[in-house]
C-alpha cells in the first residue's frame, strides 16, 4: 500500500511523500482490482448442474440456509467465532499504520508486517494438511490464535515502550527550550529531572 501511494504522489507532485493524489490512485487501483476479480467469478465461473443441485434449489433459498444457519448451534458458534475473527483482523490491519507512522516514525516499516504475513501463509498452507496428521485439527487451530494473540500484545508492548521515550525525550526537550531561553534556573531544572526520574522508576516498579 505504502509504496503504491508514494510512487503515485511523486508522479502526480514530484514529492516522495504520501498526498491526496497517491491515495485517490490507490483508491482507484483497489476498485479497478474489486471489480475485476468479482466479475471473473460471475462471468467465468460455470455451475454444474445435477439432481441434487435442482433439488435444493426449490426447497431453499438464501433466507432458508440463514434460518438452517441460526438453527444449528454448532454451525452457529463457528460462523459467528469467524466473524468476530473476520472483523477483528480488519479492524487491527487497517490501523495498523498509524501506529508505525505517528510512534515508530517508520512508515516503511508497515509494508514488513504485510510480507511477513504473506510468507507465512504461503509457507503454512501446503504445511497444514501434513501438520494436521500428527496434530488435531483443535490443538493447530489454537496454537494459531495464541501465536496471532502474542504477536499483538508484543506489537502493543513496543508501541508502549516507545510513546513512553516519545514523551520523555519531549519533556527534556520543553526543559531545555525554558532553560536556555531563562524561563526556569539551573536548580529548577534540576528539581524537574529529579521529580521526573522519580516518576518514571515509580511507574516501572508498579507495572
Amino acid at each position: 500500500m505504502i509504496p503504491i501511494v508514494t510512487y503515485f504522489s511523486w508522479v502526480f507532485t514530484g514529492s516522495h511523500t504520501e498526498s491526496q493524489s497517491g491515495w485517490t490512485s490507490f483508491g482507484i487501483i483497489v476498485a479497478l482490482l474489486g471489480i475485476l476479480t468479482a466479475w471473473s467469478v460471475a462471468f467465468g465461473t460455470k455451475e454444474s448442474e445435477s439432481a441434487l443441485r435442482s433439488k435444493a434449489q426449490k426447497n431453499g433459498g438464501p433466507l432458508q440456509a440463514f434460518k438452517a444457519l441460526f438453527q444449528n448451534d454448532q454451525l452457529l458458534w463457528v460462523a459467528l467465532s469467524y466473524l468476530l475473527y473476520a472483523i477483528a483482523n480488519v479492524a487491527t490491519t487497517g490501523v495498523l499504520i498509524f501506529p508505525f507512522k505517528f510512534v515508530l516514525d517508520n512508515q516503511a516499516a508497515y509494508s514488513v508486517t504485510g510480507i511477513i504475513a504473506l510468507v507465512a501463509g504461503l509457507v503454512m498452507t501446503p504445511l497444514y494438511p501434513i501438520l494436521n496428521k500428527r496434530i488435531p485439527r483443535r490443538y493447530l487451530y489454537i496454537g494459531g490464535m495464541i501465536s496471532m494473540i502474542v504477536a499483538y500484545v508484543l506489537l502493543v508492548f513496543m508501541f508502549k515502550v516507545k510513546i513512553s521515550e516519545k514523551m520523555h525525550d519531549e519533556i527534556v526537550e520543553q526543559l531545555e527550550a525554558k532553560l536556555a531561553s531563562g524561563e526556569i534556573s539551573d536548580e529548577e531544572a534540576e528539581t524537574v529531572e529529579t521529580v521526573e526520574a522519580v516518576n518514571e522508576k515509580a511507574k516501572t516498579l508498579t507495572e
